[in-house]
Parts: structure tokens; C-alpha cells; sequence
């Protein structure tokens, strides 16, 4: 793959050149040239024949030599490879052998320089300064002004000359850029005094270099000129592990040789011994000479090389090579060394000793602990400890707030050490208040810290954690946290500054946190954790959770622990009494205090009362006695014993508010506050006369008291204060102007919607809407109520079921003789069970009554239809239909319109029911008015022994009601 990317780019650089002149060491053209044992032989028998004639047979056929430089590698694709990285290796013989001395990995000093991937970029692309001597293969850059204008590159041929038009031959050999301008300038000003010439390198030419001896891959390799010495052992791999980095040998084409200790170059910050390769060139690395290490409490521990020729070296030197400046006091040099029975011993040193071949400089040194200091731990900058023999003010300590890290939680602090019962403190406070905490804090007079002790500041995030945890721990610890002792060490090595969690010192201060702390709940979850002697005034946690919209402002639970008698008192705060500066709330360790939300409050009020709020005296005994057993109990936090406590102080408010139900209230509360909680008073509430029922107990009985009207139009509410037992009742204001809505639809003057007060009749608001209009008809209209809908579609499904019981006790016999009757009758009542209702009312509004008024309900419907066209007929007739209507005809006309009677009909029992809802008995003289309803019942003297003459007839008679109202409707 790299070889196609890079034929591609090769075949556009070479289209570039074409047209102008090549970039010296251009890297798209030098790209990826590394070693390969067969360059030397095809640079060497590689040529081109410029200018040369094909002299024929018998003339030697070999081409004539031709000096390469980085342009022949456009044509020469296949000696470009990979450089030849370094890869990982198991340990040498030597590193092995100091291990099993030492006990530490240590590895060859210098033998890392060539372990990195070689750059193409930093081979190719080499600095030539003036002083370059140019030779064949070299391209340079020619531009010529005068007479002669020219601008191109020449190759110095292998002869050494460079030949311009015009002018002679020039060689070139062994001279600068300079000199070969100077050269040109002097031929061109022979005939043209205002010539100019400009000379520069183009290409620089390849040089062969062996390399051979203690390398990882002895080859040949192709380099551009002036490639330093370190670059090129890199292309080989580097130094071997036989290899010697202080012996190693260049030598030049002349013969000229040059020994390199590459110790200086790595030691040089200036980059010295380390020579430039600038003609064909052989390397020899040595094999490795003496060795010694150091390790222990010095900076680089490893493995050094001696001198060529040394055995041993000055334990000063071997320091200065593992550049140990510092010997703390108190530690100690030894050499390690294997004795004549190869046992590892060790001997005392001295900086002017001297360590052998095959020996280990350990500088070791013993970590102590100054007992006599202040250690400064969690959210600071960076852990310190203060050496002292005194206490110091927390405020020197912490550098007046500047060592803290940005998420520091300075509302809570840990102090502990020996001599002293562990402490939490508000780092704000104390800064603050140091009075008031010299007073409650005796183990830190003047609040300072003293010696051999610990402070601990939480982060943000610890504190989080600690709030989400339930006070249960600072840090989630995962699977794969450790503790410090879990971590590999080697002997001599710094530890890891940044330690993971220590699980046992998290857990610790956790306990310290949760036997310390002040713990502040909202609806049993902890939210806030303070110090104990924090002042409530101004604490801006607790500041934020009791002014929190959604937080019950009449009742906080304090619960404090008393260590004398080891019991818990129960009290009872307000919010504002928190921060009252008459009360100077102070919290001490353990103190608990239990907000609740106002969601949870509204939660807890309607289950203690009933849905119709009206209040049972038996309800409330239970809230004082505390029995109640609410689901409520349930969410309440395992840590709040003061449930009892809350259930006995709820009042219950309820009547014309927003939110009626049961509210604790802390002491006393003035009826405005309590009418808040309670989301405020409705519309339609009468506030002139606001109940307020007192109970008292006498002889173990609750019983009532006085009973208080307030009218707080003329009274402030919030100057009415009630204590004790007591109810809150606001009564809704007597609604006699509007006690609903009627719908008036059909033929009325002013059809739609209508308010009507509680004494107003259908009549007058039938006249309120205009009245009829002259098409109406009266005798048809509907006034249908949802009430009235509801008792008919249960009564229809009464009567349908006890007319099937009914057919049901007839024996199978009877059934036999009645067949045709018992289908009809369950027929008719499966057809009443399934018949739509109106609700329908019958009513005549032609007849104003004062003595029998039609009094509406709110949602009443009155619906007033146009004369109908038509007559109903239904029941046992052969087809059921709408007969057209005429003043002529009787009741035998419209069953005759029906295809008459069917054998099942009842002739004797047939009834006319007439538009308003009113049934007569079908004679010949009756007149039948429009919209009215034919009913034929159907026989039963067959089952005369179930009586169910009188069913029938009510069957009938819904379902003709039914089908009437809705006819006259639609």
C-alpha cells in the first residue's frame, strides 16, 4: 500500500520538475529512503551515457559510473523500505544481572535514543552550510544574467565538472557554492562586465555508508551528505545489546578515523560528538565495555557504561551520570556486589570511592515521619503538612483560604489526631465567629489547631455524594479502586503522588462525618449537612432549603440529643424561627432537623381527612393520641422519631380554600398564615364569616369549645393568632342568583344558554328567551336531565332483567305451549336494556301552574320541536314504522299502515302516547295527534301464572317514552 501511494506521488513530483527547477532535498522525491544491502551494489552499477557515442563491437560494454544523489530514487522505487525501528526486546544479559543484584529493572543508559520510529523528514532534509564541498552527484541551481540569461540545474558529472553553454567546463570538486560562483562570474565578465551569477545547491548527492559491529542490523545504507552520525546508527536499529555507545569508529573514504564516545553527545546539551557523515564512510560500534548501575533514592536509576578500556569509576562520577545532585541527610551510599560465592553483599561508600565493573551504586534512604506537624488534607491545592511545636490559628494554617481548591466545600471540615475527641467545623464560621466557637469547641482554644493532628476539607463532589449516600460515605468506590499497599512498588522508587481512595481512612471519616454532623431532611431524604456550632443565621444552605417555594413553612421537626440523659427531645420550629434572632438557633453535633415539602404536607392532609371535608371529632382524637395509620408514616426517614410529634400538631383547615386538609403547625400561627399554607381562599368564599372551632380536653375527652366567627374584611388576619386545638372552616357564600345553566334549543325566539337563579321556573326563562316561536309545538317538548337519564337507563336494565327472571321460572312444558308470547316478551326486553335514554321530563309549558312550578337543575336541557308529519307505531305489529299523519285517520289507520296486528298483539291493551309524554287508551273516538306513538303490546295470557301483564306494559310503555323524545328531538 505504501508503495502505490508513494509511485503516485513520485510520478507528480516528477511532472512538477519538468516544468521548473526541483526544490533542493524536496521530500516528496527523498521520501522513504532507508537501508538495503543492495543499494551500494546499484548505485555503483547504475550510469546514464550523457553525451557518450555507441562506439560498436568490440568495445567494453560497461556503463560509466554515475553519481547518485536523492533524484535517482525516482527511478529506483524498490530500494525505498520501511525504516528499521528498534522493536521491544527481553532484557540483556547485563540488565538481567543487575536485576537479580539490585532487585529493580533497570535498564542501559543511552539504549532508548534509538528505540523511536525514525523520521523521513528529519533524514532527508539536512542543513548545509556554507562550508559544503561539493562533489559528483551534487545538482546545483544556476542563474545567469548579462548577456546570457540562463536558469537551470546541472548535475556535477563524475569527472567532477559542470558545463554551461557558452562557457568551459568548470570543476567544481572540493569547493563551496561560493567558489563555483566566483568561477562563473570571472568566465562570464571576460565579455560581459554587467553579468551576474547566482550558485546554489539543489540536491545534495547520497553517500554509502557500511556499518557494521555491535549494531541490532548490520548493513549498507544510502544517505544524503552531512547526515549526523546519530541518525544513521537509528536507521539501523540502534546499538545492540553487545554494542558499546562509547566505542564506536568512523571511518571516512580517505581513510581518515574518528573513535566517538556517544556518552558526550547524550551528556552535551550542545549536541556535541556527534560528526556529520559527508563522504562514503564505514561505521564500526564496539563491543560493551565495563558496566555499573545505580539505583536506590537517586534520579535516574540504570545501567552505565564505563570508558573504553576503565573497570572501575568514581562513585562522584556514577552520581553526576545519574544525576543525583541531592544526598538527603541521613542516607547511606553502599555498593552491591556478589561475593566469591555469588551471594549479593554490599559495602559502605564514600562520593570519593570507587565502584568496579559488575557493581551497584545504591544511594538508600529511610522515610521517616515528623510527628510534631498539622497535616492539611482533601480539597487543597496540593496536601501539606506545617511542622510546629505549637498549636496554630486554622486561619495561618490555611493561608487565610488560599490553599483551597476551587471545589472545596468550606461548609464542613474534619479535624482529628490523638489527645482529643474528633471535631466538624464550618471553615466559613470559624473564620467568622472564632469567639463563639472558642466557647464551644474546648478541644481548639482559640480555635486553633494544635500539633499531630489532621484537618480534612471536603469537595463538592464528596459532599454530594455523602448527602446522596444518606450520610453513609464521601466517594463511590468501584471494583477496580485500590488501596495504596495494592500498588506494585520496586525498592528505591518514589510512590505515586496521586494516590487512589484509601477505603479504610473514606470509611473513617465517614463514621466521623455521621457521629458528628448535623443532618437537615426534606421529607426524610437528607439534604444538608452542617458543623455542630454553626449559627443559623446566615448559613446559606439551610438559608436556601427553608425559603424554597416548595418547602412547608409552618413546621420543622428539631430533634436534639441530650449525651447527659441519652434521650431525644422532640421540638417543634417555624421556619422564621430559625432565623429569629430572639430565639439565636445554634446547632450542636447530632441535632436533626426535618423540613418537609409542601407536596408531601397536601399528601399527608388528605389522608387524614375524609373526602367530603367535613372533619370527625373521633379523627381528630386520633391525631392526638397519635394512632393515625396513614400511608403517610411510611415515608417518613428511619432517622425521624418526631412522626408522632408532626401527626399531633396537624390543624385541619377546611371549606372555600385551595388545597383543604390537615396542616401541622409549630406553635401558634396567625389565621393569614394558616390560610396560605391552605393555598388561599377560593372565589365564591364568604370571608365575613371565617369559623374557628376551639377544643379542650376535660377528663380525658376532646371535647368543643368556643366556636368563633371572624370577618377578615374588617380584621387583619394576620393579627388573629391561634393556638391549641382548633379547626378553620371557610364557608362558601350563599348562592341564591345562580344555581346553574339550562340549554334552550329549537323553536325559542332567543335560543342558548341561560343562568338561572335558584327560584326561577322553566317558564320564565322560556319568557327570559323571547318565548316560541309560531311553528314551535308544545305538545312535543323535551326537557331531558342528566339525573333523570341515568335512573331511567338503570331502571330499564331492572325492568329487562326481571322480565327474562320471570320467563325463566316457567317450566319447560309451559314454554312449550307459550313459545311465540315468551320470544316477543324477551325480545321487548332485550330491546329496553339496549334502548338509548333522554332523561326526559314531561312537562306542559301551555299551562303556567304557580301551585305546581317547574323548578330546573344546573345542565337541564329543553328542546322544542316543529309540528311533526308523522305517528309512530310500535310493538306487535307486522312492521314497525313512521306513518304519515292525517286529522281523518284513528288509530286503526296507522296499524293498518303498519301491515296491521300480528298474531301475538294484545288487541284490547293497545294505547295512544301523546307528544308530551301523557298515554290514553286507543278507542275509536280518540284522536290521535301528530308525533304521538301507536303502542300494540304483545299477548301474555298464556303466562298469566307469572303476572306479567303489568311488566309488559311498562316495557312498552319505556320504550315507546324513549323513541317519542327522540323523534320530537331529532
Amino acid at each position: 500500500m505504501n508503495f502505490l501511494k508513494l509511485q503516485v506521488i513520485l510520478a507528480a513530483v516528477v511532472s512538477i520538475g519538468m516544468t521548473s527547477g526541483v526544490f533542493a532535498q524536496d521530500y516528496n522525491k527523498q521520501k522513504k529512503l532507508l537501508q538495503n544491502p543492495e543499494l551500494l551494489r546499484q548505485l555503483q552499477n547504475s550510469g546514464e551515457n550523457i553525451g557518450q557515442a555507441d562506439l560498436g563491437s568490440g568495445v567494453p560494454s560497461a556503463e560509466n559510473p554515475v553519481y547518485q544523489n536523492t533524484d535517482n530514487l525516482l527511478q529506483q522505487e524498490e530500494i525505498i523500505v520501511e525504516p528499521n525501528k528498534r522493536g521491544e526486546t527481553a532484557n540483556s544479559v547485563v540488565e538481567n544481572y543487575f536485576k537479580i543484584l539490585t532487585g529493580d529493572d533497570l535498564s542501559m543508559f543511552g539504549s532508548d535514543e534509538f528505540s523511536q520510529g525514525q523520521d523521513n523528514n528529519i533524514l532527508f532534509f539536512n542543513t548545509f552550510g556554507r562550508d559544503y564541498k561539493l562533489a559528483p552527484g551534487d545538482v546545483l541551481q544556476i542563474n545567469l544574467r548579462g548577456f546570457l540569461e540562463l536558469d537551470e540545474v546541472h548535475k556535477v558529472s563524475r569527472n567532477g565538472t559542470v558545463t554551461l553553454p557558452s562557457l568551459p567546463p568548470i570543476n567544481v570538486v572540493g569547493i563551496t557554492t561560493e567558489d563555483v560562483e566566483r568561477k562563473v562570474l570571472e568566465l562570464l565578465t571576460l565579455g560581459d562586465a554587467s553579468a551576474a551569477a547566482y550558485v546554489s545547491l539543489d540536491t545534495g548527492r547520497l553517500v554509502a555508508v557500511q556499518i557494521s559491529g555491535g549494531v541490532a542490523s548490520p548493513r549498507t545504507v544510502a544517505i544524503p551528505a552531512y547526515t549526523p552520525l546519530s541518525r544513521v546508527l537509528a536507521y539501523v536499529g540502534g546499538v545492540s545489546d553487545a554494542g558499546s555507545l562509547r566505542n564506536i569508529n568512523l571511518i571516512s573514504n580517505d581513510g581518515f578515523s574518528q573513535q566517538i564516545d556517544f556518552y558526550d553527545f547524550l551528556k552535551n546539551p550542545l549536541g556535541g560528538a556527534d560528526p556529520v557523515i559527508s563522504e562514503n564512510s564505514r561505521i564500526f560500534v564496539g563491543d560493551i565495555g565495563g558496566t555499573v548501575a545505580a539505583t536506590g533514592f537517586v534520579l535516574r536509576p540504570g545501567i552505565y557504561e564505563l570508558p573504553a578500556g576503565q573497570n572501575k569509576i568514581k562513585v562522584k562520577t556514577v552520581m553526576k551520570l545519574s544525576a543525583t545532585n541531592l544526598t538527603p541527610p541521613g542516607s547511606v551510599l553502599e555498593i552491591l556486589y556478589f561475593d566469591q560465592n555469588g551471594l549479593a553483599s554490599s559495602r559502605k561508600a564514600t562520593l570519593d570511592g570507587e565502584v568496579h565493573t559488575g557493581e551497584a551504586l545504591n544511594l538508600r534512604f529511610i522515610n521517616t515521619r515528623n510527628t510534631n506537624v498539622i497535616s492539611v488534607q482533601g480539597a487543597v491545592v496540593e496536601p501539606y503538612e506545617v511542622s510546629t511545636i505549637k498549636s496554630l490559628s486554622l486561619s495561618d494554617l490555611l493561608k487565610g483560604g488560599t490553599v483551597f481548591k476551587r471545589e472545596a466545600e468550606l461548609s464542613l471540615a474534619v479535624i482529628y489526631g490523638s489527645g482529643f475527641e474528633p471535631y466538624v467545623i464550618d471553615i466559613n464560621e470559624a473564620f467568622s465567629s472564632t469567639a463563639r466557637l472558642r466557647k464551644t469547641a474546648p478541644a481548639a482554644p482559640g480555635f486553633e489547631i494544635q500539633e499531630n493532628s489532621t484537618i480534612y476539607i471536603l469537595t463538592r463532589a464528596e459532599y454530594k455524594n455523602f448527602i446522596d449516600s444518606g450520610g453513609k460515605q464521601l466517594i463511590e468506590m468501584s471494583n477496580n479502586q485500590r488501596t495504596i499497599s495494592d500498588q506494585p512498588t520496586g525498592l528505591g522508587r518514589q510512590a505515586d503522588i496521586k494516590k487512589p481512595v484509601d477505603p479504610d481512612q473514606e470509611a473513617a471519616l465517614s463514621n466521623l462525618l455521621t457521629a458528628k454532623k448535623v443532618s437537615i431532611h426534606l421529607d426524610g431524604e437528607l439534604n444538608v449537612v452542617l458543623a455542630p456550632n454553626t449559627k443559623a443565621i446566615g448559613e446559606p444552605k439551610l438559608t436556601s432549603l427553608a425559603t424554597g417555594f416548595d418547602v412547608y413553612p409552618l413546621y420543622i421537626g428539631f430533634n436534639r440529643y441530650n449525651e447527659k440523659t441519652r434521650a431525644w427531645s422532640y421540638l417543634q420550629l417555624k421556619a422564621a424561627d430559625l432565623f429569629d434572632s430572639d430565639h439565636d438557633v445554634i446547632f450542636k453535633k447530632n441535632d436533626q432537623l426535618n423540613f418537609y415539602s409542601t407536596e408531601f404536607i397536601n399528601q399527608l392532609g388528605n389522608e387524614i381527612v375524609s373526602n367530603d371535608d367535613t372533619l370527625e371529632l373521633a379523627e381528630t382524637v386520633n391525631l392526638s393520641d397519635g394512632r393515625s395509620n396513614t400511608s403517610i408514616e411510611d415515608a417518613f426517614s428511619a432517622t425521624d422519631q418526631g412522626v408522632n410529634t408532626l401527626l399531633k400538631s396537624a390543624r385541619n383547615v377546611f371549606g372555600a380554600v385551595d388545597r383543604p386538609g390537615a396542616y401541622p403547625i409549630a406553635g401558634s400561627a396567625t389565621l393569614s398564615e394558616i390560610l396560605s399554607v391552605a393555598g388561599g381562599t377560593v372565589d365564591g368564599a364568604d370571608l365575613t364569616k371565617i369559623n374557628l372551632m376551639k377544643y379542650k380536653v376535660e377528663n380525658g375527652r376532646l371535647l368543643a369549645g368556643s366556636n368563633l366567627n371572624v370577618n377578615v374584611l374588617d380584621e387583619d388576619p394576620a393579627l388573629i393568632l391561634l393556638e391549641g386545638q382548633y379547626t378553620v372552616m371557610v364557608p362558601f357564600l350563599i348562592n341564591d342568583a345562580s344555581s346553574g345553566t339550562i340549554s334552550l334549543s329549537g323553536e325559542v325566539l332567543q335560543p342558548g344558554d341561560y343562568i338561572f337563579s335558584r327560584s326561577e321556573t322553566l317558564q320564565e326563562v322560556i319568557e327570559r328567551a323571547g318565548g316560541l316561536s309560531q311553528t314551535a309545538y308544545p305538545l312535543g317538548v323535551v326537557l331531558s336531565r342528566e339525573a333523570v337519564k341515568e335512573q331511567q337507563r338503570e331502571a330499564n336494565k331492572l325492568l329487562a332483567s326481571e322480565v327474562e327472571a320471570s320467563v325463566l321460572q316457567l317450566s319447560q312444558s309451559d314454554v312449550a305451549g307459550a313459545k311465540n308470547q315468551v320470544q316477543a316478551i324477551l325480545g321487548f326486553a332485550e330491546r329496553l336494556r339496549d334502548q338509548e335514554v333522554t332523561g326526559r321530563l314531561t312537562v306542559n309549558v301551555l299551562i303556567s301552574d304557580p301551585s305546581a312550578p317547574i323548578f330546573l337543575e344546573d345542565g337541564d336541557k329543553f328542546y322544542v320541536p316543529k309540528r311533526p308529519s308523522y305517528v309512530s307505531v310500535i310493538g306487535s305489529v307486522q312492521k314497525e314504522t313512521m306513518a304519515s299523519y292525517s286529522s281523518n285517520k284513528t288509530f286503526p289507520d296507522y296499524i293498518a299502515a303498519a301491515g296491521g296486528l300480528n298474531p301475538g298483539a294484545d288487541k284490547k291493551s293497545i294505547y295512544v302516547l301523546l307528544p308530551n309524554g301523557e298515554s290514553l287508551k286507543a278507542t275509536k273516538d280518540l284522536v290521535v295527534p301528530p308525533g304521538a306513538v301507536v303502542v300494540v303490546p304483545p299477548k301474555t295470557d298464556k303466562l298469566s301464572i307469572l303476572g306479567l301483564t303489568d311488566i309488559i306494559s311498562r316495557v312498552m310503555g319505556n320504550i315507546a317514552t324513549s323513541i317519542l323524545a327522540i323523534n320530537n328531538v331529532n
